[in-house]
């Protein structure tokens, strides 16, 4: 069986409801966390907000974007099967339905360029964790 998501918003809450559970319940048990998920909107990123600040953890927000023209050329790589180690099958007309969506992120963060090398933002951001 091979689940075909519809990225609808009622599939988002579902996922995000479990992700942030387990986001949650990991945490609670000492155990460091990466969440790395599409958060569009500040009312989606609030719980992980929350969960952090109830956790006392830090939180490190990194906003990671590239142009449009490498974004798509990277998601037809991806639905052409160049990239084995994806898990999304998501591709340009998701990316296209859900970017007007995004709002600015209005925490402190850090900014991730990937058309550019990253290792200047990997290292801010556990420099920003310690």
């Amino acid at each position: 069986y091979k689940p075909q998501p519809q990225y609808t918003p009622y599939e988002h809450r579902r996922v995000f409801r479990a992700c942030h559970r387990l986001l949650d319940e990991l945490l609670g048990q000492g155990y460091p966390m990466l969440f790395d998920a599409t958060n569009l909107t500040e009312r989606n990123r609030r719980p992980v907000y929350a969960i952090a600040r109830k956790r006392g953890v830090p939180l490190a927000i990194a906003v990671v974007t590239a142009p449009p023209e490498i974004v798509r050329q990277r998601l037809r790589d991806r639905e052409a099967g160049l990239d084995p180690e994806t898990w999304s099958d998501a591709g340009w007309d998701i990316h296209s339905r859900m970017a007007p969506a995004w709002e600015p992120v209005r925490r402190p963060h850090i900014a991730v360029d990937t058309s550019e090398d990253i290792t200047p933002a990997l290292r801010q951001v556990l420099d920003w964790v310690g």
